[in-house]
């Protein structure tokens, strides 16, 4: 029975339910002895790989998780879909070279919702440096000189140095202040809101230049992906995806994103006036047999209180340029875990335990 402690204003509150030491015995026991977390993130990263949202190897690993959580004694694991995602995304195919003044092969990837190229394109690329395009008057010089060309959307990218390590463990008194709830109060200044009140004056809308690129039958885009993000930027590459697609709009142009020094190398070609010539090609799969999307939910039946619903989440999803090993599938197999651990240990909690693996977590449903 949960005993209550009076308060000075006589109000209670209830104390701590007295813990069940054997269950917490036998959930130490097969977590130390018999886990599985290892083997299930290998599963998610290694076997599935990257897992766009609504892409066909997402759904596999969500079919994939559902049957784990019913192998694991869950009740009501499905897949429940949240809404219309739009197109499935996925690459097929991204071939990437210089060719001229001197070979190089180059790390690029397809950005996805993006259509692939007409076949292998290549080409001495065209400098449309889109930062410093203010309004469609600035696109005026580019017109009639873009057909089936490569397009270079900036100059290059400097890298900044990062002298931090890249991980560190935080101590138990900064764990505890993370765990506080936060009013709002502590915060500094809103950066986001200093930067929208600038007059500084802002580069055309993408969507613009898209347009206009497609207009000019531009065969290719290459950027060097995202701009300088302080600690987050190793100098490598960054590919982020371009939200959801609705299926009644038209997939984007052929967009191909260059680990920025390779991109780099080639930016300074051209503007030293050596004429790089570039090979690209990429294939990539739009499908719309089913534009929603699905998150993964299971449920340890709780006992006497059971209408109370303890949630444990992660999202599956994850970007395609990489296996979304810490992004999230590191948080996925723990949350599977988590529940094969309860139920391997016979616990019998008073409250429903829901576990769910979120789809595109980023899009408006949670």
């Amino acid at each position: 029975m949960t005993k209550k402690k009076s308060q000075p204003n006589g109000e209670s509150t209830p104390l701590a339910e007295h813990p069940d030491l054997a269950v917490f015995s036998r959930i130490r026991a097969e977590g130390l002895s018999r886990s599985q977390v290892m083997e299930l993130a290998w599963v998610i990263t290694d076997r599935f790989g990257p897992r766009f949202a609504n892409s066909p190897s997402y759904d596999a690993a969500a079919a994939w998780a559902r049957d784990k959580f019913e192998q694991f004694g869950l009740v009501n694991a499905a897949l429940e879909a949240w809404g219309e995602f739009g197109y499935g995304w996925e690459n097929r195919y991204i071939s990437a070279h210089m060719v001229a003044p001197r070979y190089q092969p180059l790390i690029a990837y397809a950005v996805p919702g993006t259509r692939g190229t007409d076949g292998p394109v290549e080409g001495t690329p065209v400098l449309v440096q889109v930062d410093t395009i203010m309004k469609r008057a600035d696109l005026a010089p580019y017109r009639g000189r873009l057909t089936g060309r490569i397009v270079l959307t900036h100059a290059p990218r400097e890298l900044e140095p990062n002298y931090q390590p890249q991980a560190v463990r935080l101590s138990d008194k900064e764990l505890e202040e993370m765990a506080r709830p936060d009013d709002g109060h502590s915060r500094g200044p809103d950066d986001g809101e200093a930067v929208r009140k600038s007059p500084r004056e802002e580069p055309l809308a993408w969507r613009e230049l898209e347009t206009f690129f497609e207009g000019e039958g531009v065969a290719a885009v290459l950027s060097p992906g995202m701009p300088n993000v302080g600690p987050m930027d190793k100098g490598l590459v960054t590919v982020t995806g371009q939200g959801p697609l609705p299926l009644n709009s038209s997939p984007m142009l052929p967009r191909i994103i260059v680990a920025a020094e390779h991109y780099n190398r080639i930016a300074r070609l051209l503007a030293k006036g050596d004429k790089p010539e570039l090979l690209v090609e990429s294939r990539n799969q739009l499908l719309d047999d089913d534009p929603l999307d699905y998150n993964i939910l299971a449920e340890i039946p709780g006992g006497d209180l059971a209408n109370e619903v303890v949630m444990i989440g992660a999202h599956l999803d994850s970007q395609p340029s990489g296996t979304g090993a810490t992004d999230n599938a590191a948080g996925s197999a723990v949350v599977m875990e988590a529940v094969r651990l309860l139920k391997a240990a016979d616990a019998q909690p008073r409250r429903t335990i829901r576990a769910a693996l979120w789809g595109a977590e980023e899009s408006g449903h949670l």
